[in-house]
């Protein structure tokens, strides 16, 4: 069911959400500054390089998405998102990364440098999915992974976690090596405040 938002100027200065064709009408009344925002980026190509940075990142966002689409690299690395304050965090993430086939779990990791869309790769191999990270409070983010390669029949899942020096303002996608080149599809971030 479609929820209707009437603007500031339908409501006489209150932000509301009502619920149409209820018995009792119900409202949600939100404080302003309360309504929620969505940015979608504009999508990044992975041809080239090592790694794809986006910075501008509001402080207050509480959510966000990082999308692969038909991605690939150079070599065997795995791919990774970094966080940043400032400058690029590439050391104190906590976190695990495994692949599972249709008949058995392959094997997992523990990643350290960021956290992992995949854990490995094969070169020439697409890969599509996400990383959804997500505030904790106190400059804590904390990201769950979901991730398929056309190798195999496989799908890559993790989660991690880091604690920033400061606010979180930029996102760096790269490789567990830094060094291994991407070569095909995009990247895009979703940013809910």
């Amino acid at each position: 069911m479609a929820i209707p938002i009437k603007t500031t100027e339908q409501l006489g200065g209150s932000n509301s959400i009502v619920t149409p064709n209820t018995a009792t009408n119900d409202t949600i009344t939100l404080k302003a500054g309360e309504m929620q925002t969505i940015q979608l980026f504009t999508a990044q190509a992975t041809t080239s390089g090592t790694f794809v940075d986006f910075t501008g990142i509001p402080s207050n966002a509480k959510k966000i998405t990082v999308m692969f689409s038909n991605g690939s690299t150079s070599g065997t690395s795995g791919v990774i998102v970094q966080l940043g304050s400032g400058t690029i965090a590439t050391t104190g993430y906590i976190g695990t990364n495994g692949v599972f086939y249709t008949t058995n779990i392959a094997g997992a990791i523990s990643i350290t440098n960021g956290i992992a869309l995949k854990y490995s790769s094969v070169a020439a191999e697409t890969f599509r999915g996400e990383v959804a990270l997500k505030t904790f409070g106190g400059n804590i983010w904390l990201g769950t992974s979901i991730c398929s390669g056309t190798n195999y029949p496989e799908v890559f899942a993790g989660s991690g976690e880091i604690t920033l020096a400061g606010t979180l303002d930029r996102i760096r996608i790269t490789t567990v090596n830094g060094t291994d080149i991407f070569d095909a599809g995009s990247v895009n971030i979703l940013v809910e405040c």
